[in-house]
């Protein structure tokens, strides 16, 4: 059967095909299209609303004549979605589609992954990851809801929490990276990056580094430019690092960790900074000079990552929990050089220390902490051990004081410094604080 036939002039202007808009930085989006009936010329319009392009201008591009099946807008700003149309200029047969220019990321910028949507696979929000050798996602680096464990004698930093951002590559998947957002109001080589590192892994042929560089082009991974590597002394031991990347004399703005080795590498980055090399910068690489450690004093000293030249030390004879409401036992101001003598110490007693940057009314974050303790001396009467001072331990892990003699039998049942339990002689009772000593009876 037919019906309802018709015959009309064929037409002779047609709607483009394979219409897309890609965005090529922050500020600029790049359109392409496929002409139908070999038409020469085309309207573009752009704006930032959606509109009936056949009566309506852009408020972006109000209408735009181009000869070339391509079309770049610019001058656009960042993280904002636009609306492009295009028709041939013969003719008001409009096709339109959209795109989001890419984030900016502005410095200062810190980020712990807390917020981010953890799974394999999954970035963190505007960043982009791959796997050059590898079209798994299980091999590009992604947020990882998984926590870092501690080698015996190490601990985890209390501000070093899940989830991270996991880099895992094999021999065959071997160039994982992630890209951070283009920087928006700073030039790379005028930046300096702090981060966490640790791997869990404990195979000895297994790498554990990272390397960082600098790409022109986000979406071109031939782009990238090498700044530098960091290495993991240890497995299961978490370490600070700390990058300038004055080295970089590029004019890239988007800043790449990675890996490219040709063995399985396993890496975890957590509390990512970025800040501006002229501010103050985390200081690191704590350290109290063993040999200058007596009854009462000891010296310390400590890596300045930035340009201060004066800094800010905390002392406590009780580790605290938190530094921003912490009162320390001792507070001193460092000028010139970064190193102190520490005076007026305690003997056969543990001190915590912190150092912060100042520069001017800036300060640096501050550091992880360093302990010690003074050389043993004999105590005057009267003398009483509350051990609240110490941290818990545990059956394998002695707390106390080195001038404490503590030994056992069995090598893994030490007596240790633990909280009160109703399970081992109840609660503590009130003006004794909340911790003891504790040995299981049979022990010696």
């Amino acid at each position: 059967y037919v019906d309802d036939i018709m015959i009309d002039y064929a037409p002779t202007c047609f709607a483009v095909t394979g219409l897309t808009a890609t965005p090529t930085s922050t500020n600029s989006i790049k359109v392409e299209w496929s002409e139908t009936l070999k038409e020469t010329s085309w309207n573009i319009k752009v704006a930032s609303q959606e509109i009936d392009p056949a009566t309506t201008d852009g408020d972006i591009v109000a209408k735009q004549t181009v000869t070339e099946q391509e079309y770049v807008a610019n001058n656009l700003v960042a993280n904002t979605t636009y609306y492009v149309y295009v028709s041939p200029a013969c003719g008001n047969e409009w096709k339109s589609t959209q795109a989001t220019t890419l984030y900016a990321l502005t410095v200062p910028y810190y980020n712990d992954f807390t917020n981010e949507t953890a799974g394999t696979g999954k970035a963190p929000a505007y960043w982009l990851n791959g796997n050059v050798k590898s079209t798994s996602t299980s091999y590009r680096p992604y947020v990882y809801n998984t926590a870092m464990s501690a080698a015996t004698g190490s601990t985890i930093p209390a501000d070093v929490t899940k989830p991270c951002l996991y880099f895992c590559s094999t021999k065959a998947a071997n160039m994982p990276y992630a890209i951070m957002p283009e920087l928006q109001n700073a030039a790379v080589k005028d930046v300096t990056i702090s981060f966490y590192g640790h791997t869990n892994n404990t195979t000895a042929t297994y790498g554990k580094m990272l390397r960082i560089g600098v790409m022109t082009d986000p979406t071109d991974i031939t782009t990238l430019t090498p700044v530098t590597t960091v290495r993991l002394k240890t497995p299961k031991v978490t370490e600070f690092f700390t990058v300038n990347m004055a080295e970089y004399t590029g004019d890239g703005k988007y800043i790449v960790f990675y890996n490219d080795t040709a063995a399985n590498n396993y890496f975890m980055l957590d509390n990512l900074s970025v800040k501006l090399s002229s501010a103050p910068q985390r200081v690191t690489d704590l350290e109290v000079v063993d040999t200058t450690i007596t009854t009462s004093s000891a010296t310390l000293q400590w890596k300045e990552n930035g340009i201060a030249t004066n800094w800010k030390v905390w002392v406590f004879a009780e580790k605290p929990t938190d530094l921003a409401t912490a009162t320390p036992w001792k507070e001193i101001a460092v000028s010139g050089t970064p190193s102190v003598a520490l005076t007026c110490l305690v003997h056969s007693t543990q001190y915590w220390v912190y150092v912060q940057s100042v520069q001017g009314t800036e300060v640096g974050d501050w550091s992880s902490s360093v302990s010690f303790y003074t050389e043993c001396d004999k105590w005057a009467l009267p003398f009483k051990e509350g051990f609240e001072a110490y941290e818990v331990g545990s059956s394998t892990n002695n707390t106390l004081s080195p001038c404490y003699d503590v030994s056992n039998s069995s090598a893994s049942n030490f007596p240790h410094v633990k909280k009160h339990l109703s399970s081992y002689g109840g609660n503590a009772i009130e003006g004794n604080g909340e911790k003891c000593f504790y040995m299981t009876s049979g022990t010696t």
